[in-house]
């Protein structure tokens, strides 16, 4: 299943069709797997969330949504990681030791995105202002007209925007992190004979690859910087 929408840059129009990373990493993964073929299938989210609940869709790529797990499998990998981080004005950063130092800031972020466990606590305390905005594009223009502070954010997606609009960013470091998982769950409703197998050779195929450079070369190659741990290290 591809989602038929363009989120730049984990997927792009390229020559007049869709293409990104997680495309690429879902085919080199299932190229490893001997008891599986891929096929892909171009939908809406809201359609493929729909045909996911009724197991019409054997795979739905999802950050471990909390719905899906009652009926879900998911490989001991993900297909990659969502990096969130505080970005701020190229030259505009301020110290940051505790959530202390977020006291009066204005933070802006996407609707869907967790705050994290930091800017969480910091809210919680009253310590921050927070604007939900609807667009990646919105968050990067509040920035840079000076609406909020700073902007918590997918950072490979907020580079790619901050191209865009024209305007500098930096990562706050050290600063606010979070990081979620982007997992292929398996439905348990699809009418596939053995949901534990597919999850096992899915499993050795991710791990194979975050292993051997593969899955850190296809990223590269769409211009995205995600990391996970293997057996301890950062890759």
């Amino acid at each position: 299943m591809q989602f038929n929408i363009e989120y730049p840059p984990l997927q792009q129009n390229i020559n007049g069709k869709l293409d990104g990373p997680d495309l690429q990493l879902s085919i080199e993964a299932f190229r490893r797997m001997p008891s599986f073929e891929l096929e892909v299938v171009q939908m809406s989210i809201a359609r493929a969330m729909r045909d996911y609940r009724l197991g019409k869709l054997d795979l739905f790529f999802n950050y471990s949504n909390k719905e899906f797990q009652d009926y879900s499998l998911y490989p001991d990998y993900p297909l990659r990681w969502a990096e969130y981080r505080l970005l701020v004005l190229a030259g505009k950063g301020f110290k940051y030791e505790s959530l202390l130092d977020l006291r009066g800031k204005r933070i802006g972020l996407i609707n869907v995105v967790p705050l994290g466990e930091e800017l969480q606590a910091a809210k919680d305390k009253n310590y921050i202002e927070v604007s939900r905005i609807a667009s990646h594009r919105q968050v990067l223009e509040m920035l840079k007209r000076g609406r909020v502070d700073a902007i918590f954010m997918y950072t490979d997606v907020a580079l790619h925007y901050a191209d865009e609009v024209g305007v500098e960013i930096e990562v706050m470091n050290p600063g606010p992190y979070s990081r979620r998982g982007f997992y292929p769950s398996i439905s348990l409703r699809s009418p596939i004979r053995n949901h534990a197998l597919l999850q096992k050779e899915l499993s050795e195929a991710l791990g194979s690859m975050y292993r051997d450079g593969t899955h850190k070369a296809i990223l590269r190659r769409f211009g995205v910087a995600s990391v996970v741990k293997v057996g301890g290290k950062e890759d």
